[in-house]
């Protein structure tokens, strides 16, 4: 690979393929999470018309839900910036600093009807990952009351950063577009006078079908490429269309980044979980379990009988089956069978694994009820201190996150600041 940003489609090609192979196996657990979160869990089912049954398993989200609300990331936030030297001057600078942001803040979210600390919650949580990026927007520049800075939290998915000792080297981000929407913002691009490369080749994309976009980003160049396909999708490297390259002089990679269960191993996989990642295939099995317990009630809800004719043949008669129905004959006998579902053993397995699955996501007394196992207040109070302590644990990966998000946000403004036509006022935040 060439030590220099990516000159053609080819080569940005290379680099995103690399990035993306990184995080395979950790989107795969993304994948299962969202799966289980949105689709729910296919089981088996024992109609013979071969129907699929599907779960929609509601303790997964739950769970994320719970720690969105225990964390209280809205209410809870409150921002500082550090002196770097005493003084009332410096102190001043610090308060104008913080006003400022909270303006920011909240012209953001009514200009782009978006909470993006909400957004980035969910992914944190839902996925174990999220990578805030703040954008200098150089279209919205003469739009009235608006800073052209903005804050992206997209799907952790589609971004696959390189790491280096030191922090990021470049990141990669692959993404769908409607051409529509493609061909607006590359006229804008044109307006600013950018060299955009040959885009012909979208007049051969139907207005309302997706081409995909990817980018790249260094602390010093920014590249973009477009393709009818993603440039990941097969083994083989897909050429995408070299669209631009431009020099943002930015100084830094403009990319933040938070570990919701943050481990010091290396792969992509491991350094960071979903908060019900570890506990996927126990909240299939519960649920699964849970199916068949229903299928057992339902085969056996109108008890299974045979009768016996006045001849002697011994003849089915199942309720379940009304085709099957038909008046007995004269002096038929009718036998029930006795029939016992293994209901307790089913309960005791989906016991052990409830047990397991609160051990590692949020233990009962999270969810206002008293576990049988606890005899004592103290206990109680032991299991409700482990709980803030798992909330708690996963706060300050999330603030770093937001801090250094905010820290990039600042220093765009800050080279800005001198830069004509360039608004960057704000409403007033006199919140102490």
């Amino acid at each position: 690979m060439s030590d220099a940003y990516p000159v053609d489609g080819p080569q940005l090609a290379e680099r995103h393929n690399f990035a993306a192979k990184l995080y395979t196996a950790a989107n795969a657990a993304a994948n299962e999470v969202e799966a289980l979160l949105t689709t729910g869990v296919p089981l088996p089912t024992e109609d013979p018309e071969g129907a699929v049954q599907v779960t929609q398993p509601v303790r997964a989200g739950a769970t994320v839900e719970r720690f969105r609300q225990m964390m209280q990331v809205d209410a809870s936030t409150k921002w500082r910036v550090v002196p770097l030297k005493g003084g009332q001057e410096e102190q001043a600078a610090c308060t104008h600093l913080e006003r400022w942001w909270g303006g920011f803040e909240r012209q953001h979210q009514w200009h782009t009807k978006r909470n993006y600390k909400r957004d980035a919650i969910w992914w944190f949580l839902a996925f174990g990952r999220v990578y805030p990026e703040a954008r200098f927007r150089q279209d919205w520049q003469n739009i009235p009351g608006r800073v052209p800075i903005d804050i992206l939290v997209d799907d952790p998915r589609t971004i696959y950063p390189v790491k280096g000792r030191d922090g990021f080297l470049w990141y990669t981000k692959q993404y769908p577009i409607y051409r529509r929407e493609a061909e607006t913002q590359l006229d804008r691009l044109r307006e600013m006078g950018l060299a955009v490369g040959e885009t012909g080749w979208l007049s051969q994309v139907k207005p309302d079908a997706r081409v995909w976009a990817v980018e790249y980003w260094d602390e010093t160049w920014y590249c973009l490429g477009m393709s009818p396909q993603p440039a990941a999708a097969t083994p083989e490297m897909i050429k995408p269309y070299y669209v631009l390259a431009n020099e943002h002089k930015l100084g830094f990679v403009p990319l933040a980044e938070g570990l919701c269960l943050d481990t010091p191993l290396a792969s992509a996989e491991w350094a960071s979980q979903s908060v019900i990642g570890p506990v996927v295939s126990h909240l299939k099995q519960i649920y699964i379990l849970a199916s068949k317990m229903a299928t057992g009630v339902n085969l056996f809800y109108y008890p299974l009988m045979y009768y016996v004719s006045a001849t002697g043949q011994v003849v089915i008669y199942d309720p379940n089956n009304p085709k099957q129905l038909q008046p007995l004959p004269p002096g038929a006998e009718v036998k029930i069978i006795p029939v016992q579902v293994n209901a307790q053993v089913l309960q005791q397995l989906m016991s052990f694994l409830m047990s397991d699955v609160n051990l590692r996501t949020l233990p009962e007394t999270a969810w206002g009820s008293e576990p049988q196992s606890l005899q004592s207040g103290f206990a109680v109070a032991q299991v409700l201190a482990q709980v803030a302590s798992a909330v708690q644990d996963k706060a300050p990966a999330f603030a770093q996150a937001l801090a250094w998000n905010a820290g990039h946000v600042l220093r765009i403004a800050e080279q800005l600041a001198g830069g004509g036509g360039i608004n960057l006022q704000v409403p007033a935040d006199f919140d102490e």
